[in-house]
């Protein structure tokens, strides 16, 4: 088969390698798409300094399970997608020919008697690196999830606020494939939009070491034809969301979950700077709970496309001064939430200035390099500032949210590319990334 080696910053090639085996406990996937994410191109730049070398990129992707064992009991190696480390939440076994979306992100869960796993060893680079690099054995993955939650739940970080009626209730994925969702409301109440567990939460993290494995960062990912993978890590897609529209389940993950951050309010006015695939999401999800929004970009052509999403409010900075324009817009209030989701520097300080007294502001991604603050605005204005972590919606949510077309995906995708043209796109993509919104590719 063909994969894409990124051999170290700014050197990618493809290769043909041996198809990998699928071990007791394992799924193989066929790859259906994968999507160049913000992560793939800072790889590529030599960017991030626990980055492994070399290594198969792609963190975002969907595939089609051609293979494999499927009953957690097999799970010997407790290997749990880091979201639902985090979140507790239950891991529906996928079936052959379901098509999937594959969580990038996992961890090991200690257990007593057992020290974390070792980091994962590299051999030759034309050799795939098996993703199984656990050496903690025991109880299934679901024993696991089980015992955390126990720990969780006596933890003085406990949920400060109860799930609404019914919002516990958990989508059942069976049904969920074949559903029949009803048309979208102008507005949509929180619990809608946040259905298992509320507009507002505080998860707690056991504080046992645990080893995370990344696809692209130190395990291989994605960016290859066939690649094996733990069942936990694996959602169904339900009928009716092409792979295309599926690869944006991760994006819509971090979207979600920073809207939620923002305990966004119907009537507000809520400004989401970078109008790239998280900002255009965030901005669909608060716009389906009754805000107003104010999307600001620099790049004309972004605003554009979230004109055609009908954004009717768009702020270019460089042209146009942001105070003023919000000022105008919101009669003098301001922006009552401001959602950065650049990790631009100088969008904290557009950030900062366009939020009004009292005003909350998330930052999605960590500025990419130190920033000073203007301390004085977020004290006189009583500012709150938040961030996102690395804690993700649940990838079911997010899948709903795509069905139902409260978010709409379709126009974000840039081009569509075989495999075998990442050597090239990729680079194109990291030096003018102005230029592309996102590019997929497929096998």
């Amino acid at each position: 088969m063909k994969a894409v080696f990124l051999d170290s910053p700014g050197h990618l090639e493809v290769r043909d390698i041996h198809d990998p085996s699928c071990p007791h406990g394992m799924v193989r996937v066929q790859v259906e798409a994968v999507a160049v994410c913000d992560d793939d191109l800072a790889a590529f730049r030599g960017a991030l300094q626990r980055q492994r070398y070399p290594i198969i990129p792609g963190r975002e992707s969907v595939g089609r399970i051609v293979d494999g064992s499927h009953t957690d009991p097999c799970l010997d190696n407790r290997v749990i997608p880091l979201d639902r480390f985090c979140t507790g939440a239950r891991t529906v076994e996928p079936q052959e020919g379901d098509l999937v979306v594959i969580d990038p992100c996992f961890v090991t869960a200690p257990h007593d008697g057992c020290r974390p796993p070792n980091a994962p060893q590299y051999g030759e680079s034309d050799q795939l690196v098996h993703e199984d690099h656990s050496s903690v054995h025991g109880g299934s993955a679901r024993a696991a999830d089980a015992a955390l939650n126990a720990r969780r739940s006596t933890s003085s970080e406990a949920q400060i606020d109860a799930p609404a009626p019914g919002a516990g209730a958990e989508l059942d994925m069976a049904a969920h494939k074949e559903a029949d969702y009803p048309e979208v409301d102008a507005k949509l109440s929180p619990s809608a939009i946040f259905p298992k567990h509320g507009p507002f939460r505080m998860l707690s993290r056991p504080h046992e070491a645990i080893a995370a494995s990344v696809m692209g960062l130190n395990v291989h990912g994605a960016l290859r034809e066939y690649m094996t993978v733990r069942p936990g890590q694996c959602t169904v897609v339900p009928s009716g969301i092409a792979a295309d529209e599926a690869v944006f389940v991760h994006s819509t993950r971090r979207a979600l979950f920073a809207a939620e951050q923002g305990v966004i309010d119907a009537d507000e006015t809520v400004a989401v700077v970078g109008a790239h695939d998280v900002g255009l999401i965030v901005a669909q999800i608060a716009r389906a709970l009754g805000a107003q929004i104010v999307l600001v970009d620099s790049a004309a052509s972004r605003l554009e496309l979230g004109r055609s999403l009908g954004f009717e409010h768009t702020v270019n900075p460089t042209s146009e001064p942001l105070d003023e324009k919000l000022s105008r817009i919101t009669g003098g209030r301001m922006a009552d939430c401001t959602i950065e989701t650049t990790g631009d520097p100088h969008a904290l300080g557009h950030a900062i200035s366009g939020t009004g007294r009292r005003g909350r502001i998330v930052l999605v991604h960590a500025p990419s390099s130190a920033v000073g603050l203007c301390a004085k605005s977020i004290v006189c204005k009583e500012l709150t500032v938040l961030g996102c972590d690395r804690r993700l919606a649940e990838p079911e949510e997010a899948l709903e949210l795509l069905h139902r077309q409260v978010v709409r995906v379709d126009s974000m995708v840039s081009t569509q590319l075989p495999l075998e043209a990442a050597p090239f796109i990729i680079p194109s993509v990291a030096a003018n990334p102005e230029h592309y919104m996102r590019v997929l590719l497929h096998r």
